[in-house]
């Protein structure tokens, strides 16, 4: 209430200052109101003035002229020293025009930065559009106050803001007075808001209503767009066509989370933020279109590589900004479901192939070649290259890229058509290879062609290794070290190597073996193969038994595995086939020895766990935890691990003996059956 305190004649630099008039967040403010530029229509046209009438605020033109003022809020009773920020809806009435036309008597128009929305009443006789580089609201009837002649405008997060005022007519008698709304009371009976910039993740509510969207990630499954399909942004035509920054957090990340960015328009880039515990944060930037923004929020995929991932509901919030105005869309949720998936138990009597984290392990789990692919070069030396330094690409030791494990088979790589452009890795996943990029050099790419693959392995039998002929261009070669030592090795050789070319080599039991094989141009295919007598990688584990041996174990010792990725293994199963000799057969688990002709139930302790053991002609055992409950799966590993079996008998029977293992987890999902011959 009560009139402003006015410094200056209402020429550029004057000021009015409101006390008190009004609050923020509860707390009181000041209002000050400064003019930043005055332009009178002619010379006649005087300066401004300013008011209050009851308990609003005006300021007032004479004729045909236009001012710009300045407001600004302040903490009252600190002096217009600090100032207040917030979020203020700034609403201009009696905004005046002629006989249903614009620009007749009155106008204003808003500054667009940080302008997020304008509000009219529905009907309404004022015209909003845009002018220039103007978002205008033009009177179109003679109005006094009416909620119809009313536009009011939100800026977020402001301590002030720019308003252009502007009287039409040119009559010496003609004033304009533009009232601000102090109390609240100018209140629009119908409202339409507009907002500037705007942001929808599901336009046609299909998966939820509002802006919001909500998608479904299962378990296993492939990662799911963040966004619906028919994401739709908004922009105002006075902000023009370009925005330049969004934002996408993840606000609840847990173990496993990962958001991951496709292919993204050519002028946006994304950066992936890890730094705040809980929230992964996706930051794209670039003037580009509306359009490519869309598709750039829709490149954007949620993931979780757990095998047992929380099922709290994620909330990943977005926001779109246009860089010239500074003006950020609303914030649009969505919601991603995480649906578990019950895993299935497994049993492997001979051990798992792993996939590692991007270091190379010692050694590799059964008769798996482990293989590391480098991007550089080893170099040759020795009579088979006399000049080793006129290879391109970089001697010594190259930069390990990514690791992984090949399945078990007699031809391991063999590929004639990489080229220097392409991953040489490609061949390998296509054949059943498993590969993870190093975490800290990722993945390797193409440039210059020169890689090098390393293939190392530690055997449990006797083997003849064979390494086939190399590409077909001079430094492509190949290396056979046994033991750490080079025993051999051979170059490629235009256009190809005699068939005769190659390198054998007969490797014993225990030996670390490993090969490098280096292309420095286009491959033409190196083909490795194994003759031995190892056991094939998969669940099953055979062992023979000659009369009068000490026990035996049924499993490869330490690498046989128990896993669920739910952790709750509750029952082990084993059924014994093929027995034929009675009481002298017998099996040992956990220090526990059960002849198997007969029936017996015993408990066994390993680690912190005691385990009930019950064995049935009938149905072979039956190992639960005592007192029920799920199985630590480290203990039931080492009580797999300790199981052996005899035969007594001076004259057995022939014939292979099976123990089969089944795992039952707590949903009573049974695992496939891993055999003990």
């Amino acid at each position: 209430s009560g009139n402003p305190a006015v410094a200056g004649t209402g020429s550029v630099g004057t000021t009015a200052l409101w006390l008190n008039a009004g609050t923020l967040g509860g707390s009181s403010i000041d209002l000050r109101a400064t003019v930043i530029d005055f332009t009178p229509g002619f010379s006649g046209a005087t300066t401004p003035f300013f008011g209050t009438l009851g308990d609003d605020v005006y300021v007032q033109l004479t004729q045909q002229s236009s001012v710009t003022l300045r407001w600004e809020i302040f903490a009252s009773g600190t002096g217009q020293t600090v100032y207040a920020v917030g979020s203020p809806e700034f609403r201009i009435s009696d905004i005046d025009g002629i006989g249903g036309a614009p620009f007749t008597r009155e106008s204003v128009s808003p500054q667009l930065g940080g302008l997020q929305s304008y509000t009219v009443s529905t009907p309404t006789n004022v015209q909003v559009s845009v002018v220039g580089s103007e978002l205008r609201a033009a009177g179109t009837q003679d109005q006094n106050g009416e909620t119809n002649s009313m536009v009011g405008f939100t800026w977020s997060e402001v301590s002030s803001w720019d308003v252009k005022y502007q009287l039409h007519i040119n009559d010496p008698l003609i004033q304009a007075r533009f009232l601000h709304d102090g109390d609240g009371d100018f209140t629009f009976a119908a409202p339409n808001t507009i907002s500037l910039l705007s942001l929808d993740l599901d336009a046609d509510n299909s998966t939820a209503t509002g802006t919001a969207a909500q998608k479904i990630f299962t378990e296993n499954g492939a990662a799911v767009a963040v966004v619906d399909a028919d994401l739709g942004i908004a922009q105002h035509a006075a902000l023009g066509t370009n925005l330049g920054a969004a934002r996408v957090t993840l606000t609840n990340a847990h173990a496993g989370d990962v958001l991951s960015v496709g292919t993204l328009p050519a002028s946006i880039t994304a950066t992936i933020d890890t730094s705040v515990p809980g929230q992964i944060a996706v930051s794209l930037s670039g003037t580009a279109s509306v359009a490519d923004y869309q598709a750039a929020l829709g490149a954007i995929t949620f993931s979780n590589g757990s095998e047992a991932p929380s099922t709290v509901d994620r909330t990943i919030t977005f926001d779109v900004t246009n860089s010239t105005f500074g003006t950020t869309s609303n914030t649009a949720v969505s919601t991603i479901h995480v649906a578990a998936v019950n895993d299935l138990p497994v049993i492997d009597l001979d051990g798992p192939l792993p996939v590692s984290d991007g270091t190379l392990p010692t050694s590799p789990p059964d008769n798996a070649w482990q293989v590391a692919l480098y991007g550089g070069h080893f170099g040759v030396t020795g009579s088979i290259n006399p000049d080793p330094t006129a290879q391109s690409g970089a001697l010594g030791t190259p930069t390990l890229h990514g690791v992984g494990y090949s399945p078990a088979g007699s031809v391991v790589f063999n590929d004639t058509s990489i080229t220097s452009g392409e991953n040489p890795r490609d061949s390998l996943v296509a054949s059943g290879f498993s590969y993870v990029a190093h975490p800290t050099n990722g993945d390797y790419t193409p440039g210059n062609g020169i890689w090098a693959m390393v293939m190392s392995r530690t055997l449990t039998e006797d083997a003849t290794i064979t390494v086939g002929a190399p590409g077909e261009y001079f430094d492509d070669h190949a290396e056979l070290y046994v033991n750490g030592t080079r025993v051999d090795a051979i170059i490629g050789w235009y256009p190809s190597l005699p068939a005769g070319e190659v390198i054998s080599y007969n490797a014993s039991a225990g030996d670390v073996v490993e090969i490098r094989l280096t292309n420095v141009g286009n491959l033409g295919g190196f083909s490795v193969s194994l003759a031995t007598a190892e056991q094939p990688n998969d669940l099953h584990h055979e062992v023979p038994f000659t009369e009068g041996d000490a026990p035996i174990p049924v499993t490869l010792d330490t690498k046989a595995d128990a896993a669920d990725a739910d952790n709750d293994i509750t029952r082990l199963a084993i059924a014994a086939g093929g027995l034929a000799d009675g009481a002298a057969e017998r099996v040992t688990i956990g220090g526990q020895t059960f002849a198997l002709d007969a029936n017996a139930t015993r408990t066994a302790t390993v680690g912190g766990t005691t385990f009930q053991v019950a064995y049935t002609t009938a149905a072979g055992f039956a190992i639960t935890r005592s007192g029920g409950g799920t199985m630590p799966q480290a203990d039931l590993d080492t009580l797999i691990a300790s199981i052996t079996y005899e035969n007594a008998s001076q004259d057995p029977t022939a014939g292979d003996r099976t123990l089969t293992f089944t795992a039952t987890d707590s949903a009573n999902a049974t695992s496939a059956p891993a055999v003990s011959t």
